[in-house]
């Protein structure tokens, strides 16, 4: 059974399992908060708008509608994941394939990234290629604006893979992958630099006994070639930090790929060190209600700049490869949003929701609750009451109708009601018990019509899950 341990006053403590599935627990709520942080953003930014002269309803980008109902309700349940976890499912939701500026797409494709570049290096390995791993930046200012410099580095990049120096590292079916990976902070701005995995048929010896080694040699070749073509666009490389070279094929090759395909691909989990923010970081703080509200206005600026450079009409890829690559390896170019897409695990859908409930909730903030109750497979009279109380407005279980057969959550007053009062507010003190007597009376009709023939939703094994 798998344990956890740390170290208090220099003796190893056993956390035991609850403690591990507690942290596992919290690891996935943080996830799923930040997930859902940055898709309101976007929802806010690029979302259906009204125009203010015509009055015609325009959507912003394709990233404001990710997470939104595609039709007229949403289906939610539970998931069993292959490693024995347990998760959420929602259907009928429109995605993006976004792997730059979508936290919920970005996740997805980045794992999948991270498998074929893993697929990748043991091929080329076995084809007798050595692994190296380049990281390339340049000298920035404060008040850089992000796109003529994110322009800058990638004509900078196109001119230095193109160069002899590397043309010839890379020769004899060698190849690389590469990934833009973009932090700000406050004492120096915007900070670009770019991870490339190179595979060559060079090898270069990082001993050092007898002087710089070829390492060394080729790195500072290198650093000549990159500085030339910077500085056509007139920005300085540093020597001593423009540009690194070291081999990714030491005897930790299997944890130091991790790290790599961690940094290359998984750029949606990493937090920027020290001082510095990385994008992600940015759009979660400008929906982060503990921050300042001044805090807040800077990363929503800092984060429309980034969406607008990085996903604008002249876009270049942030993450891109050496053609025939995969083709070399025997792989396929993945298809973005065709992993956004792609669901894992054995689900168990119980519940329909209404388009309008399920958006009011997205819209609060309270969807990370939702998934987590899901994931413990709450009932549909649990999610009523959660949501009622979270949204201020009553959430009745109605009989199911339609094809599906399932229970659905829904407005106890329809919004396009005439007269209704307060929205469907709940006032008074004991909101609770007259919630709960309407439940009641609404699972006793219900059950009626599934004695008349209806058939409830159940969990696979013969009980009524819908109302367990």
């Amino acid at each position: 059974m798998m344990t956890a341990t740390f170290r208090h006053g220099g003796r190893a403590a056993d956390l035991g399992p609850v403690a591990v599935r507690e942290a596992a627990a919290e690891r996935c709520h943080a996830r799923l908060v930040a997930v859902d942080r940055v898709q309101r953003l976007n929802r806010q930014e690029w979302g259906w708008s009204k125009d203010p002269i015509s009055g015609e309803w325009r959507l912003g980008k394709r990233i404001g509608l990710c997470g939104t109902p595609r039709g007229g309700s949403v289906v939610w349940g539970h998931v069993a994941m292959p490693d024995g976890s347990d998760g959420s499912r929602m259907e009928g939701l429109a995605t993006c394939g976004s792997a730059n500026t979508c936290l919920r797409c970005a996740i997805k494709i980045g794992a999948a990234r991270a498998r074929q570049i893993e697929l990748v290096a043991a091929v080329m390995k076995a084809l007798g290629f050595e692994c190296y791993l380049v990281t390339l930046t340049f000298a920035h200012q404060r008040n850089d604006v992000l796109g003529e410099i994110y322009e800058a580095m990638m004509d900078g990049f196109t001119a230095f893979r193109t160069s002899r120096l590397f043309r010839k590292l890379t020769a004899g079916g060698g190849g690389f992958v590469r990934q833009v990976e973009l932090t700000w902070s406050l004492a120096n701005g915007w900070h670009p630099h770019i991870h490339v995995l190179v595979w060559s048929k060079q090898y270069l010896s990082s001993d050092i006994e007898w002087g710089p080694s070829e390492v060394d040699r080729m790195e500072h070749a290198l650093w000549v070639e990159w500085s030339h073509q910077m500085a056509r666009s007139g920005r300085h490389v540093s020597e001593d930090y423009g540009l690194d070279l070291v081999r990714a094929d030491d005897p930790a090759m299997g944890r130091y790929l991790a790290k790599v395909g961690l940094e290359l691909t998984m750029g949606a989990l990493k937090t920027g060190r020290h001082d510095s923010w990385s994008t992600w970081e940015l759009a979660t703080g400008a929906m982060n209600p503990d921050l300042p509200a001044e805090v807040r206005a800077r990363c929503r600026a800092l984060w429309r700049d980034y969406v607008n450079t990085v996903a604008g009409d002249k876009h270049r890829r942030m993450f891109d490869s050496s053609r025939g690559l995969f083709r070399q390896a025997g792989l396929a170019e993945i298809d973005e949003q065709a992993e956004a897409e792609r669901v894992e695990g054995d689900a168990t859908l119980y519940v329909e929701v209404e388009a309008p409930v399920h958006n009011t909730a997205a819209k609060a903030g309270v969807m990370p609750e939702i998934k987590g109750l899901l994931a413990s497979q709450a009932s549909p009279e649990v999610l009523a009451i959660v949501l009622t109380r979270r949204l201020d407005r009553e959430v009745l279980v109605a009989a199911p109708s339609g094809g599906r057969g399932l229970p659905i959550l829904r407005w106890a007053v329809p919004d396009d009601e005439p007269g209704r009062a307060g929205g469907g507010r709940m006032s008074g003190g004991c909101w609770q018990d007259q919630l709960i007597g309407r439940l009641r009376k609404e699972h006793l009709r219900w059950a009626r019509t599934a004695s008349d023939g209806a058939t409830p939703a159940t969990n696979g094994q013969g009980s009524v899950r819908a109302w367990a």
